[in-house]
C-alpha cells in the first residue's frame, strides 16, 4: 500500500508539522526585564500550552495578573513570569552530565 501524499511531504520535509515549526522558533534570548506568557514559555520549554501553564503555577516569582472570581463569572488566569525568573529556573532544572 502507497503512503498517502500527505504522510510523504511531512516525512521529506515540505510540509512542517507544529512541532517542528515551534523548534524552528525555539531560539530566543530571554531578556531578564520582559515578561513571558505560558505560549513562550512553552516554545522555550519545548512543551505543551497546558504544561506550560501547570510548570508556571509552581515557579517562583510567577504572577497571576487576571481576574479574580465574581458572582456568577468564573475568574480567568492571566501567567507571566520574568525573563529573570525563567532563567534561573532553567538553570535550576539544568542537568550536569
Amino acid at each position: 500500500m502507497p503512503p498517502d501524499e500527505t504522510t510523504a511531504a511531512l516525512s521529506s520535509g515540505i510540509i512542517k508539522g507544529w512541532k517542528q515549526r515551534a523548534r524552528a522558533t525555539q531560539p530566543v534570548a530571554i531578556d531578564p526585564h520582559k515578561l513571558y506568557s505560558p505560549s513562550d514559555v512553552s516554545a522555550l520549554l519545548n512543551v505543551s500550552y497546558d504544561t506550560a501553564i501547570r510548570r508556571m503555577q509552581t515557579m517562583q516569582g510567577c504572577v497571576d495578573m487576571g481576574t479574580k472570581e465574581r458572582r456568577y463569572k468564573r475568574g480567568k488566569r492571566m501567567l507571566r513570569i520574568s525573563g529573570k525568573h525563567l532563567r534561573e529556573y532553567l538553570t535550576n532544572k539544568r542537568v550536569e552530565i
